[in-house]
């Protein structure tokens, strides 16, 4: 008796085993962001990285390929404009990852400062709302894609 081994998904963390597919990845310049893009670069991914320092992201560039693009995921305007560009070079558009995100202000929330709550706030979701409005479409188009959106610790704090 044979295998068939059609049924066996291929290694999706094998080199080029997703070659042709494209992602966003916000919060590129660091941390889990920038590990992110490291993974899908080395897999075949394109990828789009965007963060708000640019001296980090070129050198994210010369280190993995990513195409940097500094954007500011509070900033609906800067967002709608990489996602034109983005669409623009590649009419595919497989993964939207936003890694952008933190925790502005370490006390609890009854000593919270009031503009540290909004400044989260605008980063942590509407960040993603920015985000997911001006991809989703090109998502959509594809008729196929993944969307995934990494929250802050800061939704643990204590009273």
């Amino acid at each position: 008796m044979m295998l068939d081994n059609t049924r066996i998904p291929t290694n999706p963390f094998a080199p080029n085993a997703c070659e042709g597919k494209v992602a966003v990845v916000t919060g590129a310049s660091s941390g889990i962001g920038r590990a992110t893009v490291e993974q899908l670069t080395a897999t075949g991914w394109t990828v789009y990285a965007l963060a708000r320092r640019t001296e980090r992201l070129r050198t994210l560039e010369a280190e993995t390929g990513a195409h940097p693009i500094t954007c500011d995921v509070t900033d609906e305007s800067a967002v709608n404009a990489a996602a034109k560009q983005i669409i623009t070079e590649h009419l595919q558009l497989d993964a939207l990852v936003n890694i952008a995100g933190g925790a502005i202000g370490l006390d609890r929330v009854a000593d919270g400062d009031p503009d540290d709550y909004l400044a989260m706030y605008r980063l942590n979701v509407l960040g993603i709302l920015h985000t997911v409005r001006a991809f989703a479409p090109a998502l959509r188009a594809h008729g196929q894609g993944s969307i995934l959106n990494l929250t802050s610790t800061a939704a643990e704090k204590r009273l």
